[in-house]
């Protein structure tokens, strides 16, 4: 199962780690498009909740990104560089200091949910709902930090089919259980349901990530893979190795947290269109999600081979590898790009029959639509960073792109000018090409080239103290 990153086909060694990786994702995201359409067969109401939550959601995943960046360069140059017990004991604490970080987030958010999405909505139905999707998903946050954890491990030591298994395994039950719990009676099926509405969705995806984690704990525990963490060091902290988590991802982390915050602040100005606007936010935040999927996919796998490749010290091979993926990301987006203008009216009617969400869709996805390529350039070149360990830059594209650019163009175009929704969305392309600026700034620059974050560096510096 397992590819030897350091040698042979730059474009064969990237692109048999990102198809299992795309796969495994776009599985995850037509998931999400699935439920979305799912919860749209309940009522605006209903997908408007899921939207305002999920920008709360996504708050709590910044203490997820504080380890979880961290750990695909810590544990991909430890893996190139052939240092497979540093690997193993990378993995341990990666999984236990998620663990914590998902139970400080549940601890601090929990208590204030019914008051954060009072920011955003005075919806009475519109907030019930919310808590009823919420709560649950806040709760079981450690599980799923927990199962983005092992399918990060497996991608970064070259087993990115087992990953894409995994997160089959959890979408696939997702699109099972979801229907089931969320009508009385199951469309086109017509068998009786839980009717557990937009409760029932969360139902779904928690049980399922529970699956996802348990599946891939199993490979890695049970020694199936090329590494085998020990579940006897789990409850051990190794302070040397959480040191190095925290340095490496906190700057990329900060930036995701300033980033979610504006993100909340733009829902806070969406919600001021109404319940269609807010409606209309979540199937675009869903779709883009969907359409991002190739470029993830590579940045994924050219984070984990430039890796691979500064831990065995073979620079000019990372280099070319981020070129392979800017190159192919760039052209995959500005194919989907044109897809989705051709058929972008037949594509939103899949998520609604509400014809003012349609209409008001339509115009919101093509303001968007640029930004995919954008993307699919800048965050090719960024895998160099990533992999790297070279994190500051992100946070310099976050705090840019969203506090310099969008929500400045967000007050401009709603407070002052008072312009209509669809302007908004414009908004997004406008944060994604100025974040993008900064990341190929600091590509050009070259100082990733000579960034570590295995033993052999730290132990350089010790020395040098």
């Amino acid at each position: 199962m397992k590819r030897d990153l350091t040698q042979g086909s730059i474009i064969g060694n990237l692109v048999a780690t990102a198809i299992p990786i795309m796969l495994g994702s776009m599985a995850q995201t037509l998931y999400e498009l699935v439920d979305m359409a799912w919860v749209g067969q309940l009522s605006s109401s209903a997908v408007a909740a899921v939207t305002v939550f999920s920008g709360i959601h996504a708050l709590s995943f910044v203490l997820n990104n504080v380890v979880g960046n961290s750990s695909v360069s810590m544990i991909s140059q430890s893996f190139g560089a052939k240092d497979y017990e540093r690997t193993e004991r990378v993995i341990e604490q990666t999984l236990i200091f998620k663990a914590l970080m998902a139970m400080v987030a549940g601890i601090i958010i929990f208590p204030l949910l019914p008051r954060l999405l009072r920011l955003f909505t005075d919806d009475p139905v519109v907030l019930q709902e919310a808590l009823n999707y919420g709560r649950l998903r806040i709760v079981m946050l450690p599980i799923m930090f927990s199962s983005f954890t092992v399918g990060t491990a497996l991608r970064c030591i070259g087993d990115s089919k087992r990953a894409m298994y995994i997160m089959f395994v959890s979408a696939g039950l997702n699109v099972v259980l979801d229907p089931l719990f969320i009508f009385d009676r199951v469309p086109v099926l017509g068998i009786p349901g839980l009717g557990m509405g937009v409760f029932g969705a969360a139902l779904a995806a928690e049980i399922s990530a529970a699956i996802a984690f348990f599946y891939g704990a199993w490979l890695l525990f049970s020694g199936k893979t090329q590494v085998q963490p020990r579940l006897s060091r789990l409850l051990r902290l190794d302070w040397e190795i959480d040191w190095q988590l925290l340095k490496i991802g906190a700057p990329q982390s900060l930036g995701s947290l300033l980033q979610s915050v504006g993100d909340v602040i733009v829902i806070r100005f969406v919600s001021g269109f109404g319940t269609v606007a807010l409606a209309v936010m979540g199937i675009v935040s869903r779709l883009i999600g969907f359409l991002v999927v190739p470029i993830n996919g590579l940045v994924s796998a050219g984070s984990t081979i430039v890796g691979q490749n500064l831990g065995a010290r073979q620079v000019e091979r990372a280099e070319s590898t981020a070129k392979a993926a800017s190159l192919l990301g760039l052209v995959s987006m500005v194919c989907l790009a044109m897809i989705v203008a051709l058929f972008q009216e037949q594509i939103f009617a899949l998520f609604t029959t509400e014809t003012a969400v349609i209409t008001l869709g339509r115009a919101a996805t093509f303001a968007v639509l640029p930004m995919l390529a954008i993307a699919g350039f800048t965050n090719g070149l960024a895998s160099a960073l990533a992999g790297a360990g070279y994190t500051l830059p992100f946070l310099i594209a976050g705090v840019v792109a969203r506090w310099g650019v969008q929500v400045p163009f967000l007050f401009l175009v709603v407070q002052i000018l008072k312009m209509p929704f669809y302007v908004t969305a414009l908004s997004f392309t406008a944060a994604e090409l100025a974040g993008g600026i900064i990341l190929v700034i600091a590509y050009l620059r070259g100082r990733w080239r000579t960034w570590r974050v295995t033993r052999e560096k730290e132990e350089e510096v010790r020395a040098t103290a």
